[in-house]
């Protein structure tokens, strides 16, 4: 085999590899989506299963390749290959559509957390200076200001017998 034949035959060989450890790496992103709610979770799984279904696609193109190149089916070789790099470029608009999907429901996601002292736990105000005592209000001043309705005070069984001992 010439040096040429062993390159055209090594790097869908490599691509494969790459292919291999992306796979890999999917992973990760399922368990990200631990993060996101609940109603799009469902559709970036349906986006993230496509993704890895594609990913095997090319996987198999790869090797489909290699094999191509080391049988010498030259008529084969460059239609096949025109015909990964048609499917890779979709494939990496596809990818981009899916990232930017993830990355803007996690925000969501984000955005919905309510800061809240772990201590005396008062909430500090949206867009509030973590650092500023005006900007961290108690809990019913937030509810009030939130939606508009007032809360009622009263003492659960575990504090009254917490702060008065069994009664």
């Amino acid at each position: 085999m010439s040096p040429e034949q062993t390159l055209q035959v090594a790097l869908p060989g490599l691509g494969a590899v790459v292919i291999l450890a992306a796979l890999a790496q999917t992973r990760a992103v399922f368990q990200a989506l631990e993060f996101v709610r609940d109603p799009p979770r469902s559709r970036m799984e349906r986006s993230l299963r496509n993704y890895r279904g594609v990913m095997v696609f090319f996987l198999f193109g790869n090797i489909l390749t290699a094999s191509a190149f080391h049988l010498g089916w030259q008529g084969m070789a460059p239609t096949l290959i025109g015909l990964i790099f048609l499917l890779a470029s979709v494939f990496v608009l596809y990818s981009i559509f899916l990232q930017q999907s993830l990355v803007r429901e996690l925000m969501r996601t984000l955005q919905e957390l309510i800061p809240m002292c772990s201590v005396c736990k008062r909430i500090r105000k949206a867009d509030g200076d973590p650092y500023d005592d005006e900007d961290w209000v108690g809990v019913d001043t937030y509810l009030l200001r939130r939606t508009g309705r007032a809360v009622s005070h009263g003492v659960c069984p575990s504090c009254v017998s917490e702060a008065y001992g069994e009664a």
